[in-house]
């Protein structure tokens, strides 16, 4: 490997300039991976907060009876997860078909499902009837939620995959009357943070979240109108978190791009650290 050699004594100039240089950008990217963990905490206690208590502070509370959620605001009812949402969970793999009407079908499985949306990087297909088709399908705007794995964690359904069925890892839910679903999604976000969730689902060699623990669920029941309300006071305020957090992600990039690039400017001549007025 051919390498630059300069004298010895600028080799150390060189060293010192980038020690110097390299910890005074360390400690930016390390305030940027602060800021990132603090916006990450500020949200979960903001959709905690509005889903378990509403939007206005001088609202009168009550003891909701659930361990996980406390107390709750003296109009908000306690319902389990099936009263308000129909809960489907998805169909059991498939490897071959049983019947002459079976055809391979797309389907989606815990893993494409992530809070920030739907991820498809594979095409994965199981056989199905038309009935299961019919059974199993999904269609702009469903939720869908994760039964293993990260139990609870959830996305909606986007336009264009209306082909897909879901896997029996996945549960398929849809609002009764108008419940907002969206407020749903928030819900599940904040018993999932708290780590509730699991402490809900069953456990084996990983926890299941099952379509029996889902629909028991108690959840805080809020009026439709507020319910949309809080959705949308969420959707503000999370989109304005997550414009600060890719911010501080891209400043991150940045940084380490400059780094990389100081450095190897340093060691190969193009900037004279000798020469402090020269440096970048």
């Amino acid at each position: 490997m051919v390498i630059p050699v300069p004298p010895a004594d600028e080799q150390r100039a060189i060293a010192a300039f980038l020690d110097h240089e390299t910890v005074r950008i360390d400690g930016l990217i390390e305030k940027n991976r602060l800021l990132i963990e603090r916006l990450a905490e500020y949200r979960t206690a903001l959709i905690t907060r509005a889903v378990t208590a509403g939007l206005d502070p001088s609202s009168h509370l009550k003891p909701s009876g659930v361990e996980w959620l406390g107390e709750i605001p003296e109009h908000w009812e306690v319902s389990s997860a099936k009263h308000q949402y129909d809960i489907k969970l998805g169909k059991m793999l498939q490897s071959e078909p049983t019947e002459d009407l079976d055809v391979e079908t797309p389907y989606l499985k815990a893993l494409h499902v992530q809070w920030d949306g739907l991820r498809i990087s594979d095409s994965t297909t199981m056989w199905a009837s038309p009935g299961d088709a019919q059974h199993f399908s999904v269609v702009q705007g469903d939720l869908l939620v994760c039964e293993g794995g990260e139990g609870g964690r959830c996305c909606f359904v986007p336009p264009g995959i209306e082909d897909h069925i879901i896997q029996n890892s996945l549960h398929r839910v849809r609002p009764r009357e108008a419940n907002s679903i969206r407020y749903l999604r928030y819900l599940l976000y904040g018993i999932s943070k708290s780590d509730w969730l699991t402490a809900l689902s069953d456990k084996a060699t990983i926890a299941h979240f099952t379509r029996e623990k889902f629909a028991s669920l108690a959840i805080p029941l809020p009026s439709c109108e507020e319910q949309h309300a809080i959705a949308e006071y969420l959707d503000r305020e999370t989109d304005r978190i997550d414009a600060l957090t890719s911010k501080a992600e891209a400043a991150i990039e940045r940084l380490q791009e400059y780094r990389a690039a100081l450095i190897t400017a340093a060691v190969t001549g193009k900037i004279d650290v000798r020469e402090p007025e020269q440096a970048p």
